[in-house]
């Protein structure tokens, strides 16, 4: 006699080997590192292993975008290395979980991010990349106490983060991959503002004061290129901006439309991808 169970609701458990990629440089780091990323899905089957992307906050939005992970974990950085409370809920999220393969794709590593959580999570295996800044030699690892496979030596001549980026895929398996400039169609989205058809950019803002050109100069500039172009000129900047693009706008004679303020990464990058001239 047979006999049927029905098991309703049961969902099938999820068998693939997790891959962890501990990625939190900066969002330049990253745009130049999407190149590279797309390959890991090729080097580990989707069938055979789940990918998970801790994320610097400042751009994880965007990774998800790109459909080359089935996670991101978004990690703020600042709060991380200031907050306990913060770092302790974020370091319980990672180590929760035990990881088939740990994957640090980073050249500039760090004790306060990178290698602190790396210390502490549970994987078969943990593999690095070479350091730039030298966060990889005898005294951190035995403060790190982990044992961490670096990959083969990068040529100190490949400077540029493409090329880098490149050679640290091929010891992963893709050994015919060679770097190229990065598809960035998943950063085009509508914009939530109107703009002209045809327009420029400026940036005022400078991340030190003693890198700032002047707003008189900055005026000066879009009159020049208002009178050979007929272009508007869009300025773009933070929250901190607002009285700079303000100030820029209030002493020239150009067309010029402020944004500072209003913008958040996705409608940069989308202004940035439109305009005529930046």
């Amino acid at each position: 006699m047979a006999i049927l169970f029905s098991c309703k609701g049961h969902k099938q458990q999820n068998t693939r080997k997790k891959i962890l990629i501990i990625k939190t440089d900066n969002i330049g780091d990253f745009i130049l590192w999407t190149d590279a990323a797309k390959e890991y899905k090729k080097i580990f089957s989707p069938d055979e292993f789940e990918i998970t992307l801790l994320a610097n906050s400042m751009w994880a939005e965007l990774a998800k975008k790109t459909g080359y992970f089935d996670a991101v974990i978004p990690l703020d950085r600042k709060k991380f290395m200031l907050h306990p409370f913060y770092r302790f809920s974020k370091m319980k999220e990672v180590i929760a979980l035990k990881w088939h393969r740990v994957i640090y794709h980073s050249f500039s590593h760090e004790f306060g991010v990178g290698l602190s959580i790396i210390r502490l999570v549970r994987a078969h295996e943990i593999i690095a990349g070479p350091s730039d800044n030298g966060i990889d030699n005898e005294f951190w690892r035995n403060i790190v106490k982990r044992k961490i496979n670096y990959t083969p030596y990068i040529d100190p001549h490949q400077i540029h983060e493409l090329k880098k980026n490149a050679a640290f895929i091929r010891t992963l398996g893709a050994e015919k991959f060679t770097d190229a400039i990065p598809e960035l169609k998943f950063l085009s989205a509508p914009l939530s503002m109107h703009l002209p058809q045809n327009y420029y950019v400026i940036f005022p803002g400078a991340s030190s004061p003693m890198r700032k050109w002047s707003e008189p100069n900055f005026a000066e500039l879009c009159n020049y290129i208002y009178e050979k172009t007929k272009l508007t000129g869009i300025v773009c900047g933070g929250k901190g901006e607002v009285k700079i693009a303000d100030n820029i706008i209030a002493q020239s004679k150009a067309q010029l439309m402020s944004v500072a303020g209003k913008t958040n990464l996705q409608d940069l990058l989308t202004i940035l991808e439109k305009s005529t001239l930046t």
